[in-house]
């Protein structure tokens, strides 16, 4: 309780909590379940008012191929998770794949994924208008530019050295990135 700096109540997630985010409301917690190595898989939902944990989301999508068979993708060691606004849908990277992943929280599912042809996919912010998703690849040194409707990559930015932390400008079109390796921070319009 942020008033009387009283514990409410405590969670027991997946392994190795990574990050949370809250929705807009203030209602609905994301955990990512990071764990070590290809152990975290998935996402932790909570009901911050009735304070339970509502589900466990695995991290994977089924698809039909043409032939008939089916494919299975897992993904693993989440990193980072971001609300849509005014949405019971949240974005999460995973790192392992070097994927951005959209998983609606009522359908218990992943909706959409794709790959950013990155390695170690970390933190995501979203532009002013929520059609574009920000990643952070560690590995690579660079900036994914996703398109939310389509779930594609349009574009790689260069950011500097291993970026890890991002912002997303309260006022105007820019994206603030940490990048560990320089000590620098870039600045994306």
């Amino acid at each position: 309780d942020p008033v009387t700096g009283n514990t409410r109540a405590y969670f027991r997630v997946g392994t190795g909590p990574s990050s949370v985010a809250v929705s807009s409301d203030g209602r609905t917690a994301v955990v990512t379940n990071k764990g070590s190595r290809l152990s975290g898989d998935s996402i932790s939902v909570i009901d911050l008012y009735a304070t339970n944990i509502v589900r466990t989301i695995k991290l994977e999508v089924t698809e039909q191929r043409p032939d008939g068979t089916v494919r299975q993708r897992r993904y693993h060691r989440p990193s980072a998770a971001i609300f849509l606004p005014d949405q019971p849908r949240v974005l999460v990277s995973c790192s392992v794949e070097g994927a951005l992943l959209l998983v609606d929280l009522i359908e218990a599912r992943v909706i959409g994924d794709v790959l950013l042809d990155e390695l170690d996919a970390n933190s995501v912010v979203l532009d002013h208008s929520g059609e574009y998703a920000f990643v952070a690849n560690v590995a690579s040194g660079t900036v994914s530019v996703v398109k939310l409707d389509r779930m594609r990559v349009v574009k790689t930015i260069e950011a500097g050295g291993k970026p890890t932390g991002m912002a997303l400008h309260p006022t105007r079109n820019e994206i603030w990135v940490t990048n560990t390796t320089t000590n620098t921070i870039s600045i994306i319009d």
